[in-house]
């Protein structure tokens, strides 16, 4: 077995893959997440997985909690004697490259989603957008070329923010809803409520930048790119979902961080 894992700022995700001879891959086990809250709680989870799931061949890790968690995840396949491969976003890879100034600075989340939507449109350019704890919206071009990309708060964060930042909106100074999970069905354009109307202030807003953005991603590219006449807009991330009802004409792919972990398994372990 093949571990694919990735692991963000607020969720481990995880898949396993199996290849008879090389030549195919599936993903299996798509929707495995679990929530974390700091990087010794995702180093327990992640003890648990290996511990359910052994014998495990080789993991491919793609994480966002920087250097200190390196060092602590390696030790800890070393401990079970696993082959890990951590995966790093880089000037070039994989047949896409990046303009970041400073490649090693740009999310390797955000790498290895880019990786997979470009693949996933057959060479053509595409915009990503990836919808979890912060909202990144990355555009490549025909050659593979990541032009850059921008980053917003994510829906919770976004509420958390003015919650905590303004506590007299809730109920006179009452903090005790501040973190009240979002609802989206009492998501509304007319909120009779404080509470709901934040969330639905946040949910409604970060829709429209999404795309109002890309809007004029797709315009700056095309006009500078006479290969590129139409640009898929593919949206993914664990608030994928909840966005979608209110992004016409976007791709849905939520798992895109994992196809294209599956790609680069694939490309490592290929005889």
């Amino acid at each position: 077995m093949i571990l694919l894992i990735d692991i963000g700022n607020s969720r481990i995700k995880w898949a396993s893959i199996n290849s008879n001879n090389h030549a195919q891959i599936i993903i299996e086990n798509r929707s495995n997440q679990t929530a974390i809250n700091h990087q010794s709680h995702a180093l327990t989870i992640l003890e648990n997985i290996i511990q359910t799931l052994v014998p495990i061949q080789k993991i491919f890790m793609v994480h966002v909690l920087g250097g200190v968690f390196d060092t602590e995840i390696k030790r800890l396949m070393t401990q079970y004697s696993i082959p890990l491969q951590l995966i790093y976003s880089q000037p070039r890879a994989y047949g896409i490259s990046t303009h970041y100034l400073q490649a090693s600075k740009l999310g390797a989340d955000r790498f290895v989603a880019m990786l997979a939507a470009y693949r996933s449109q057959k060479s053509k350019a595409c915009i990503v957008i990836d919808c979890g704890t912060a909202i990144t919206i990355d555009t490549v071009n025909h050659l593979g070329e990541h032009i850059g990309g921008i980053i917003l708060p994510g829906l919770s964060l976004c509420k958390e923010s003015l919650n905590n930042k303004a506590k007299n909106l809730q109920n006179g100074g009452n903090s005790s809803q501040v973190n009240h999970p979002i609802e989206l069905d009492k998501t509304t354009l007319f909120a009779t409520d404080t509470q709901y109307g934040i969330q639905s202030g946040c949910y409604y807003g970060l829709a429209g930048a999404i795309r109002d953005i890309c809007q004029k991603m797709e315009k700056t590219l095309i006009k500078c790119d006479i290969h590129s006449t139409k640009i898929n807009k593919i949206i993914c991330g664990g608030d994928a979902k909840v966005f979608y009802p209110l992004l016409s004409g976007y791709q849905l792919k939520v798992d895109l961080v994992m196809d294209g972990l599956a790609y680069i398994a694939t490309e490592t372990v290929r005889p």
